[in-house]
């Protein structure tokens, strides 16, 4: 029952959509966190802790530093809900937090050791984004 009642707080608290994952989990964006209740309770982490988010259809899988999260919504719909300059579309199915981008060779770039493709109208944007000389 308080779990019911912390999940509509933090629901009416949030001006923003609610972004559920496959499983029992669900997340809230509020200002530069995203809540993300993990079946015990629900843990507060920094947007910024987001490596990229790869679209899968109706569903996306947005990667953080400290593991994966499947939600129930589009890569269009979470893309809208973190509206950050740090966050770039570098393909039809990837957004990256350009903070995290380490190395770009070609048309791929490497976040750690995940190499993600950057699709051909997306490479001259992203290049001006990073303000590449």
């Amino acid at each position: 029952e308080l779990s019911r009642h912390i999940d509509l707080a933090i629901h009416n608290a949030s001006s923003q959509s609610t972004l559920s994952n496959k499983g029992d989990t669900t997340s809230h964006i509020l200002n530069d966190f995203i809540w993300v209740k993990d079946g015990h309770g629900h843990l507060k982490k920094p947007v910024k802790d987001i490596l990229w988010i790869k679209a899968g259809g109706s569903y996306c899988d947005v990667t953080m530093v400290d593991g994966t999260y499947t939600l129930s919504k589009s890569m269009r719909e979470v893309g809208d809900l973190i509206d950050s300059p740090l966050f770039v579309k570098v393909h039809k199915s990837y957004i990256v937090n350009i903070n995290r981008v380490s190395e770009l060779v070609g048309n791929k770039l490497r976040i750690d050791t995940h190499e993600i493709p950057i699709g051909k109208t997306y490479v001259q944007p992203f290049k001006e984004k990073l303000k590449l000389l």
